[in-house]
């Protein structure tokens, strides 16, 4: 995992907390201000639990929506 964190150096932390949050049937919303490293920190994430044979689903916002309402969801198929 080591190339996957050098995209995020300094973040170990935040990884591990994901690690630890994050198991079998878990839904993660990761929100924040543009520019602060959702993406590449969800990229090393998801990239080391590909390699622990995780099965991950990742969906994102389309270019232009500012933010998805997720309050509605009951689930995800």
């Amino acid at each position: 995992m080591a190339s996957d964190r050098a995209a995020v150096f300094g973040r170990d932390e935040q990884l591990a907390r994901l690690d630890r949050v994050c198991g079998a049937g878990s839904l993660l919303v990761l929100r924040g201000r543009a520019g602060e490293g959702k993406s590449a920190l969800l990229a090393a994430a998801e990239a080391g639990w590909r390699r622990r044979d995780a099965r991950v689903l990742s969906v994102r916002a389309p270019d232009g929506v500012g933010a998805v309402d997720m309050t509605d969801r009951k689930s995800v198929v």
